[in-house]
């Protein structure tokens, strides 16, 4: 399922970043801030993965609870660690060739 499909579906969708200042200034420019309701970038908001407040943080600012989310991951960063299914997040990874 893409990322326009899920948002057809009213689906919310977050992006949690490790990255520098640069790449979050560039978000606005790529094609999927369209369809991503929300963007957090750890340079923005001093928190690095796997720490569970910046999980908690896309919750509040979406207005759901950790439980009714579902945690993809992309296998090259830290947020993949049990912090994320300890944040109360559904946790599933998919390896992409």
């Amino acid at each position: 399922m893409t990322l326009s499909r899920l948002k057809s579906l009213g689906m919310l969708t977050a992006l949690i970043a490790d990255c520098s200042l640069k790449v979050s200034m560039l978000w606005s420019q790529t094609p999927f801030a369209p369809i991503v309701d929300l963007a957090l970038f750890s340079s923005r908001e001093g928190l690095r993965k796997p720490d569970s407040m910046l999980y908690q943080r896309a919750c509040d600012r979406l207005s759901v609870a950790p439980a009714e989310c579902l945690y993809v991951g992309d296998g090259n960063s830290r947020g993949n660690d049990g912090d994320v299914v300890c944040a109360g997040f559904y946790q599933r990874q998919f390896y992409f060739a």
